[in-house]
C-alpha cells in the first residue's frame, strides 16, 4: 500500500512527524533554554505556553490527515482501484465535503484541513519567536 500513490503519505506523514513533531520541539526547548539561562528573565507567559501546545496540535494534526489520507486512498489502490477512484475516496470519506459545488474550495476538505493545521503550525512557531523576545533581562 506504501509503494504507491496515494499510500506513500503514509510514509511522508511518519517522516514529517519524526522531523518536524519530534525534532522541532527539541531544537525549540534548547533554544528556549539557552535563551533563558543568557537572561534570568520571564516572558509573557501566555504566549510561552501557548506556542508548543498550538505547535504540537498543528503538527499532529497536519501528519494525522496525511496519514488519513494515505490510508484511505492506499487502500482503495491496494484493492485494485486507479488514481481517480482513490481521489473520490479520499475526498468523500474522510471529511465529508461541506458543498457541493465542484468550483468551491469546500469541495475537497482533507486539503483543506491540512491547510488548517500547517498554518496553525506556522502561526505557533510566530509565537516563539514573539516568546523569545519577550524575556527580559531581570
Amino acid at each position: 500500500m506504501e509503494t504507491s500513490w496515494p499510500g506513500t503519505w503514509l510514509l511522508v506523514a511518519f517522516f514529517t512527524w519524526v522531523s518536524v513533531g519530534v525534532l522541532g520541539p527539541l531544537a525549540w526547548s534548547m533554544v528556549y533554554s539557552r535563551r533563558a539561562t543568557e537572561r534570568h528573565g520571564d516572558g509573557i507567559k501566555a504566549v510561552l505556553m501557548l506556542h508548543p501546545v498550538l505547535f504540537e496540535v498543528g503538527v499532529l494534526g497536519a501528519c494525522v490527515m496525511m496519514a488519513a489520507i494515505g490510508y484511505v486512498g492506499g487502500q482503495v489502490v491496494a484493492s485494485g482501484g486507479a488514481a481517480a477512484v482513490s481521489s473520490e475516496a479520499i475526498r468523500t470519506n474522510i471529511i465529508p465535503p461541506l458543498s457541493s459545488d465542484p468550483n468551491s474550495v469546500l469541495f475537497d476538505m482533507p486539503p483543506v484541513v491540512e491547510a488548517m493545521f500547517i498554518g496553525l503550525a506556522l502561526l505557533s512557531q510566530l509565537l516563539g519567536y514573539l516568546g523569545l523576545y519577550t524575556i527580559k533581562k531581570e
